[in-house]
């Protein structure tokens, strides 16, 4: 049996392609201090942004912090990115081209894993 909710309105189509992300308890607690950029980020790939650029308007538009590793790399990137394997295993974004480090976007391979960027697409 169907359990119904009090607060939503069972006529509504759910539609998973066009819905914000929503906060829940299977959210990993690394991707919390995301969840209310979803809207930015979700139209940030839609422009074709890729996640450094993501880190970098996060940065500059929403008061992330800004400090780096040694290599340069900010440090909301990993945690970035945990959000971004996040939505897409909940089938918002899929992962299509990635950086190994040499500055060129390639297609995305199981195979690889490691990058220094990557490029998602919205589904």
């Amino acid at each position: 049996m169907e359990q119904l909710s009090l607060f939503e309105d069972p006529s509504e189509e759910n539609d998973h392609k066009e819905a914000k992300p929503k906060q829940s308890e299977k959210v990993p607690r690394s991707s919390a201090k995301f969840l209310h950029v979803d809207e930015d980020i979700m139209m940030l790939l839609k422009d074709g942004k890729t996640v450094v650029e993501i880190c970098k308007w996060l940065i500059e538009n929403r008061g992330f912090d800004a400090s780096t590793y040694s290599q340069g790399t900010y440090k909301i990137y990993p945690p970035l990115m945990q959000h971004l394997k996040f939505l897409e295993k909940e089938k918002y974004i899929r992962l299509v081209e990635v950086d190994r480090g040499n500055g060129a976007f390639e297609p995305y391979k199981d195979e690889i894993s490691r990058l220094a960027d990557a490029k998602y697409e919205v589904i």
